[in-house]
């Protein structure tokens, strides 16, 4: 149906804008800086006992896995070039 097109493409557009927001800001930051920013901003959250720490190091894990599928998408998309 209709709505349901709009709904995917909606969809895919929100997931690429995001991945490559992420590959953007990977690029110009490494992800312990990025981690240390976030933690900073999120510091106040500890007043209300929010695991910021361990939100933080989700974060973490997940912007060093982001970079590593990126380049398993282009290796995979060109498997001749190199990296």
């Amino acid at each position: 149906t209709r709505r349901g097109v709009n709904l995917a493409v909606s969809s895919s557009c929100l997931t690429f804008t995001v991945l490559q927001s992420a590959h953007l800001a990977l690029c110009t930051t490494t992800p312990e800086a990025m981690a240390a920013g976030i933690r900073w901003f999120l510091r106040p959250l500890i007043i209300v006992k929010a695991p910021v720490d361990e939100i933080v190091f989700t974060l973490l894990l997940s912007l060093r896995f982001t970079a590593i599928v990126f380049e398993e998408v282009l290796l995979t998309l060109n498997p001749n070039s190199q990296i």
